[in-house]
């Protein structure tokens, strides 16, 4: 069936639809999976693609002939991220928490029903490997960020955005009910924070405070990563309170006055 739409506004169409679907692939797309996947011919997929490799938001590997996203879109992010109120104002804060525990502070948002991490800082004395990328999303139910983001949503609103399970378990800890989950939050809620507790990578451990604004209501989350070997009882403790003070700060550098209350 022929498009009513003039050329040049399907080929933009076209172009947006094959970048959103090419960073659905990790490890690299063919050209035929990317022609498969978005029904259009390999020969158009082929011009559109060497248009975006032209100004680098797609590029391809020598030796393999796959697709990759370019880092065109790394500069556009920055960007972007600079002018999010949030992510500025969070940044200091971030980088401090990250100094003090040696572990990786993490700054996430809700999109879609994932926790979506927005910004991100690494202690050069350890590298540990996570799942975790800026732009990437973990589900809600698997992730201390996720939680605290969920906690202060009705059962109703957490039921519609996730729907009524059983869910994915990433490991044998893994929340799969829908029951399990409304107990849980019930207590980060009490608690004013959350825990993943080796639930979404076996060997990862996460802790999570609510970033609130204005009306003392969840906006965001900061998050404290570690491994399975960092959790001892002397950090433990102290981790917590790093990351319920970071987040309290921040919240109130977001203009909210009644942060836990």
């Amino acid at each position: 069936m022929k498009s009513n739409k003039p050329e040049n506004v399907q080929a933009l169409e076209r172009a947006l639809i094959l970048i959103e679907h090419l960073s659905g692939y990790q490890d690299g797309a063919s050209l035929k999976e990317l022609s498969d996947g978005i029904s259009v011919n390999k020969s158009t997929v082929y011009r559109l693609l060497n248009t975006l490799c032209n100004y680098g938001y797609v590029r391809q590997d020598s030796e393999s002939e796959k697709y990759y996203l370019g880092l065109r879109f790394l500069h556009i992010s920055d960007a972007l991220l600079s002018n999010l109120d949030l992510h500025q104002v969070a940044r200091p804060f971030l980088k401090q928490l990250c100094a003090e525990t040696e572990k990786i502070a993490q700054l996430s948002v809700e999109c879609d029903g994932r926790a979506v991490y927005i910004d991100k800082m690494e202690s050069p004395s350890k590298m540990v490997r996570t799942y975790s990328q800026i732009g990437k999303g973990i589900p809600m139910y698997c992730s201390a960020s996720g939680k605290v983001m969920l906690a202060w949503k009705t059962p109703d609103d957490i039921l519609e955005l996730l729907g009524p399970g059983p869910y994915k378990a990433y490991t044998s800890n893994t929340i799969t009910t829908y029951a399990e989950l409304i107990n849980q939050l019930r207590e980060v809620r009490k608690n004013f924070y959350a825990v993943d507790y080796f639930e979404h990578q076996k060997d990862i451990y996460c802790i999570s405070a609510p970033i609130c604004d204005v009306s003392g209501l969840p906006i965001a989350a900061i998050s404290l990563t570690a491994t399975r070997l960092d959790m001892d009882s002397s950090n433990w403790e102290d981790d917590c309170k790093k990351v319920c003070n970071t987040a309290k700060n921040i919240s109130r550098a977001m203009g909210c006055s009644a942060y836990g209350g």
